[in-house]
């Protein structure tokens, strides 16, 4: 058993010049050996492990302008599907969906089971400039992250939404083929 850093054995050329080893040639002679010895790990790099986590299909990012200033108060809802269910706790989910760097404001919410869909609404304060100033068909990022590791991650062109809700959304679900039951609206009377 090894401690420390890893004992591997690495190939070394060593260039020798011509009067180190006797010729007379004048051009320089090539060795190769094997060195063994402590190689940090930077040296040997290994590829990272794939995430398991994969869009089902490109997610979708509306904006819609909202009250009482439509120029500055813009909110974004991203709605995606994924071939796994996102790691979760009785608490929620434990991951952010981010747009360009921007996390939701709150955790993604479920929406159906089967398949996965989530869904995670933000506002535009303290993003970049893209997102003050959305226009349709932008293109932005969107990632799946989890303790700052991504696990999944598309560039998709932003959607200007007709409204804000669940009503608003309904197209974008059925989309991505999600089974989200949009409630009827009750009357009262």
């Amino acid at each position: 058993m090894v401690s420390g850093p890893a004992r591997r054995a690495v190939p070394v050329t060593v260039l020798l010049g011509s009067l180190a080893i006797g010729c007379g040639s004048g051009h320089a002679a090539r060795a190769e050996r094997t060195v063994t010895g402590d190689v940090s790990p930077q040296a040997v790099a290994t590829p990272p492990k794939p995430s398991p986590y994969r869009f089902v299909k490109p997610p979708i990012v509306t904006f819609a302008p909202g009250d009482p200033n439509p120029s500055t108060n813009i909110l974004y809802t991203v709605v995606a599907r994924v071939n796994r269910p996102l790691p979760a706790t009785a608490g929620g989910v434990h991951t952010l969906i981010e747009v360009d760097d921007v996390p939701g404001e709150s955790v993604p919410l479920p929406v159906s089971r089967s398949p996965r869909c989530y869904t995670v609404s933000f506002g535009a304060h303290g993003s970049t400039q893209r997102l003050l100033h959305p226009t349709a068909h932008t293109q932005v990022t969107v990632t799946i992250r989890r303790h700052h590791q991504e696990l999944a991650s598309a560039k998709v062109a932003l959607r200007q939404a007709s409204g804000i809700g669940d009503r608003a959304l309904a197209p974008y679900f059925r989309e991505l083929g999600c089974n989200v039951k949009i409630g009827l609206p009750t009357r009262t009377s």
